[in-house]
Protein backbone atom coordinates (compact mmCIF):
# COMPACT_ATOMS: atom_id res chain seq x y z
CA UNK A 1 0.00 0.00 0.00
CA UNK A 2 1.33 3.56 -0.91
CA UNK A 3 2.18 5.48 2.29
CA UNK A 4 1.12 8.77 1.85
CA UNK A 5 2.73 12.08 4.04
CA UNK A 6 0.85 14.46 5.37
CA UNK A 7 1.56 17.21 8.09
CA UNK A 8 -0.39 20.19 10.22
CA UNK A 9 0.15 23.50 9.39
CA UNK A 10 -0.76 27.11 9.94
CA UNK A 11 -1.18 28.81 13.43
CA UNK A 12 -2.96 26.70 15.32
CA UNK A 13 -2.64 23.54 12.99
CA UNK A 14 -5.98 23.00 11.53
CA UNK A 15 -4.36 23.08 7.83
CA UNK A 16 -3.60 19.86 6.30
CA UNK A 17 -0.79 19.58 3.89
CA UNK A 18 -0.99 16.06 1.96
CA UNK A 19 1.87 15.57 -0.13
CA UNK A 20 0.90 14.00 -3.11
CA UNK A 21 2.37 11.01 -4.77
CA UNK A 22 4.31 11.16 -7.75
CA UNK A 23 1.99 9.20 -9.53
CA UNK A 24 -2.10 10.09 -8.56
CA UNK A 25 -3.32 6.68 -9.53
CA UNK A 26 -5.56 3.29 -9.12
CA UNK A 27 -2.62 2.78 -7.04
CA UNK A 28 -2.59 5.96 -4.60
CA UNK A 29 -6.06 7.36 -5.25
CA UNK A 30 -7.47 5.61 -2.09
CA UNK A 31 -4.74 5.98 -0.01
CA UNK A 32 -4.72 10.00 -0.53
CA UNK A 33 -8.64 9.78 0.03
CA UNK A 34 -8.27 8.42 3.13
CA UNK A 35 -5.47 10.26 4.33
CA UNK A 36 -7.29 13.44 4.14
CA UNK A 37 -10.82 11.57 5.63
CA UNK A 38 -8.95 10.64 8.34
CA UNK A 39 -6.51 13.46 8.99
CA UNK A 40 -8.09 16.58 8.33
CA UNK A 41 -8.89 18.41 11.50
CA UNK A 42 -12.49 18.60 12.55
CA UNK A 43 -12.32 22.82 13.75
CA UNK A 44 -13.55 26.09 12.32
CA UNK A 45 -10.90 27.18 9.63
CA UNK A 46 -9.59 24.12 9.01
CA UNK A 47 -8.48 23.29 5.24
CA UNK A 48 -6.23 21.03 3.04
CA UNK A 49 -3.66 21.63 1.19
CA UNK A 50 -2.37 18.84 -1.76
CA UNK A 51 0.97 19.29 -2.29
CA UNK A 52 1.87 18.74 -6.17
CA UNK A 53 5.53 19.13 -5.92
CA UNK A 54 6.17 15.61 -7.19
CA UNK A 55 3.28 14.71 -9.32
CA UNK A 56 4.03 13.62 -12.71
CA UNK A 57 1.07 11.76 -13.54
CA UNK A 58 -2.84 12.29 -12.76
CA UNK A 59 -5.15 9.02 -14.54
CA UNK A 60 -8.28 9.64 -14.84
CA UNK A 61 -8.72 7.63 -11.13
CA UNK A 62 -6.33 10.12 -9.99
CA UNK A 63 -8.78 13.09 -10.99
CA UNK A 64 -11.97 11.61 -9.75
CA UNK A 65 -9.77 11.09 -6.35
CA UNK A 66 -9.33 14.96 -6.17
CA UNK A 67 -12.94 15.70 -7.15
CA UNK A 68 -13.81 13.19 -4.14
CA UNK A 69 -11.27 15.12 -1.80
CA UNK A 70 -12.88 18.34 -2.85
CA UNK A 71 -16.70 17.28 -2.35
CA UNK A 72 -15.73 15.67 1.02
CA UNK A 73 -13.91 19.13 1.62
CA UNK A 74 -16.96 20.91 0.87
CA UNK A 75 -19.35 18.90 3.24
CA UNK A 76 -17.18 19.66 6.06
CA UNK A 77 -16.65 23.46 5.16
CA UNK A 78 -12.97 23.43 4.66
CA UNK A 79 -11.39 25.16 2.05
CA UNK A 80 -9.09 23.08 -0.39
CA UNK A 81 -6.10 24.30 -2.50
CA UNK A 82 -3.42 22.50 -4.86
CA UNK A 83 -0.21 23.85 -4.55
CA UNK A 84 2.96 23.67 -6.21
CA UNK A 85 1.10 22.19 -9.47
CA UNK A 86 3.83 21.27 -11.89
CA UNK A 87 3.20 22.88 -15.05
CA UNK A 88 2.53 19.69 -17.04
CA UNK A 89 -0.73 19.00 -14.76
CA UNK A 90 -1.41 22.74 -14.86
CA UNK A 91 -1.84 22.39 -18.54
CA UNK A 92 -3.74 19.23 -18.39
CA UNK A 93 -6.81 20.51 -15.53
CA UNK A 94 -7.08 23.36 -18.20
CA UNK A 95 -7.51 20.80 -20.89
CA UNK A 96 -10.10 19.59 -18.95
CA UNK A 97 -11.66 22.83 -17.59
CA UNK A 98 -10.67 21.40 -14.08
CA UNK A 99 -8.71 24.68 -13.98
CA UNK A 100 -11.46 26.64 -12.87
CA UNK A 101 -12.93 24.19 -10.22
CA UNK A 102 -9.64 24.19 -8.01
CA UNK A 103 -7.83 26.73 -6.31
CA UNK A 104 -4.33 26.63 -6.99
CA UNK A 105 -1.21 28.67 -5.41
CA UNK A 106 2.65 28.68 -6.59
CA UNK A 107 3.66 27.38 -3.32
CA UNK A 108 2.65 25.53 0.08
CA UNK A 109 3.18 29.00 2.11
CA UNK A 110 0.88 30.68 0.09
CA UNK A 111 -1.32 28.30 -0.08
CA UNK A 112 -1.78 28.21 3.89
CA UNK A 113 -1.87 31.85 3.82
CA UNK A 114 -4.38 31.69 2.11
CA UNK A 115 -6.61 28.84 4.07
CA UNK A 116 -5.78 31.31 6.77
CA UNK A 117 -7.69 34.50 5.24
CA UNK A 118 -10.53 32.26 4.70
CA UNK A 119 -10.41 33.02 0.76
Amino acid sequence: MIEITHRLAGRDESILVVAVPRELNHESAEPLRAAVMRSLPNRDGAGVILDMTEVGLVSSIGIAALLQVQEFCRDRGAGLVLASVPQRQQAFLKMLKLDRKFACEAAVETAISRLQQGS
